[in-house]
């Protein structure tokens, strides 16, 4: 039979398409990449000897010549020192320069490290936090060193930024206390508690779509934090993503959940199958998978037929930006393991293939059971080894985990090549190969260097959240109330700005330019992002300006906070606004 399931192996399969990303940023305009290896022997520890002549890469399946195979420690060490920066994180250039140039070559590898720990309060109770603001107060109080840069974040349908990017561990200490004394619970069930919900006389289609609405904000949010992260730092950069799972479960694994099936009809149905299996009959074996299977999929029927399409679109786009960025993820399982279940023979769910654990590709369907647990630790460690990081399945763990991440930091090597495509704005597979017996590799499989508009619509959209006063135009902002229209208000908002005193050639009355702009209401719904191309006329009518142009926009009433990005195409410059308007 047909199966519509989507599974984390094949979410590996289509996100690999897009490539993954961890470590280093490209540079776009000499078409260098540079890719960070971690490689560990059989002995599990970190190899400090490799060679370029032991790696072997290829470049969506054909052989790339490495360019150089850098230590990143030894690379650090003989770096020209860095420019001071204060306590309160990285001073960043202006977005504009940072979009318009980029450097001659890529940046030396760097020991730096910057962590933004995101707790998503949608999909984590108040228990759990409790826990977990713990971890993060040990890990702060205890594990942070040099060069560590963290930014502490939390959201609630709001991206909420604690604490900004910093390498001061007492400010960050505060303002995780801060966090940890809210009591905001979450907006969906944990996975362990899901079945319960059918046991209280909640119908599934209800606490499917419960679980989707939830989950679609909590998409959002990661890609909001994605966001945050600074502009061309050549350290490593991580997001730790705080939550239960319960937005990571595929709509497949939730009708499981929620089938309320007898378990032990169903385990012993599944022992059936394993021995008939044994014993060579095959066939029967199958039949009896069918049957489990069409019992498992009975509720989804009821989410819709595209629903598992849909959940593969929304953790794809968060690993397409996460790859754009190159932003490891750091997945966290916030459920305390007393309240979840552990695989056994008890449980009432089929066995599947489990991407990064040991033999889990080659358990039939019909195998050993699946716990919700289990289907929230495939999702995490696919979305992790996509992005080269790591999964903490158990909450506790966390500060300790943390702190080898910190603690290693300056390990691996920095492998650079020329990209056979320079320009095309794509995602490219990467596969790497140690010749080596039992070396193994963690990297970034693929890259994408996004386009200058692209990187330009991310600062608008990071400005939301954190806005940053960059205004070389000084220009200036405006909304005009034209009428209302069918309940929505028809209003113009005008851009003014002088003429730029460095602007090249003759004078003339108007100017190219280009507009950026987005809002979100008080609830976090965020509009589609404009972008305009248009000619800013002067107001006197002479080359000296003011220069200005006008959108017409119709929305309901209410208040909104809009970021607008606004360029002067004759000079390059770019600036920045955040204006918050009651229409």
């Amino acid at each position: 039979m047909s199966r519509r399931h989507y599974s984390p192996v094949w979410l590996v399969l289509g996100i690999a398409a897009l490539a993954s990303a961890q470590g280093f940023r490209e540079s776009v305009r000499v078409g260098l990449v540079t890719v960070r290896l971690e490689v560990r022997g059989q002995d599990g520890r970190l190899l400090q000897d490799l060679k370029a002549s032991e790696v072997k890469l290829k470049v969506d399946g054909k052989d790339v010549p490495v360019e150089g195979l850098d230590r990143v420690e030894a690379a650090a060490h003989s770096a020209v020192p860095k420019p001071a920066e204060s306590a309160d994180g990285p001073a960043s250039a202006p977005a504009s320069q940072e979009i318009a140039a980029a450097p001659a070559t890529p940046a030396p590898p760097s020991p730096d490290l910057y962590l933004a720990i995101l707790v998503d309060e949608i999909s984590t109770n108040s228990f759990d936090r409790r826990d977990v603001h713990r971890q993060i107060e040990s890990f702060l109080a205890s594990k942070m060193a040099p060069g560590v840069h963290v930014m502490l974040e939390r959201f609630d349908g709001h991206l909420r930024i604690e604490c900004p990017w910093t390498t001061d561990a007492s400010k960050l200490l505060a303002a995780a206390k801060k966090m940890s004394k809210r009591t905001f619970d979450s907006r969906m069930p944990s996975p362990s508690s899901l079945a319960d919900e059918i046991s209280k006389g909640r119908k599934p289609r209800d606490v499917e779509l419960e679980v989707d609405l939830a989950a679609r904000r909590s998409f959002d949010g990661i890609n909001q934090a994605l966001l945050q992260f600074p502009a061309g730092v050549p350290g490593r950069m991580g997001l730790v993503f705080i939550s239960d799972g319960t937005p990571l479960m595929t709509p497949f694994d939730l009708s499981l959940m929620l089938s309320g099936a007898n378990a032990g009809a169903r385990d012993s149905l599944s022992l059936r199958a394993q021995s008939l299996r044994a014993q060579g009959e095959n066939d029967a074996a199958k039949q009896i998978d069918e049957q489990l299977r069409d019992e498992a999929l009975s509720t989804l029927t009821v989410f819709g037929a595209g629903s598992d399409a849909t959940w593969v679109r929304r953790v794809a786009a968060i690993a397409k930006k996460a790859l754009e960025l190159d932003i490891t993820f750091y997945l966290v399982d916030s459920e305390a393991i007393e309240r979840g279940t552990n695989p056994g023979v008890s449980s009432k769910w089929p066995g599947r293939s489990m991407p990064g654990v040991q033999g889990g590709a080659s358990l039939p369907y019909s195998g050993s059971g699946m716990t919700a647990r289990v289907a929230v630790a495939q999702s995490m460690e696919t979305l992790a080894e996509t992005t080269g990081g790591q999964t903490i399945l158990v909450s506790n763990q966390f500060s300790d985990r943390l702190g080898t991440i910190v603690a290693e930091r300056a390990t691996g090597y920095a492998l650079t090549f020329r990209d056979p495509t320079p320009g095309d704005f794509r995602f490219h597979k990467i596969e790497i190969t140690i010749k080596r017996p039992g070396a193994k590799v963690s990297y970034r499989r693929g890259y994408r260097v996004p386009s200058d508009e692209e990187r330009t619509i991310d600062a608008v959209l990071a400005n939301l959240n954190e806005p940053r006063g960059e205004n070389p135009l000084q220009a200036k902002v405006s909304f005009e109330e034209l009428r209302k229209e069918s309940g929505r208000n028809i209003v113009a908002m005008r851009l003014e700005y002088p003429r730029p005193p460095e602007a090249p050639g003759p004078g003339t009355s108007e100017r190219d330019i280009q507009i950026w702009a987005v809002c979100s209401d008080d609830n976090g719904n965020r509009a589609k992002p404009i972008s305009r191309k248009a000619k800013a006329q002067s107001l006197s009518g002479e080359a000296a300006g003011p220069f200005a142009d006008a959108i017409q926009l119709g929305l309901p009433p209410g208040p909104y906070t809009w970021s607008i990005a606004l360029k002067d195409v004759p000079s390059g410059l770019t600036s920045y606004l955040v204006v918050r308007k009651v229409l």
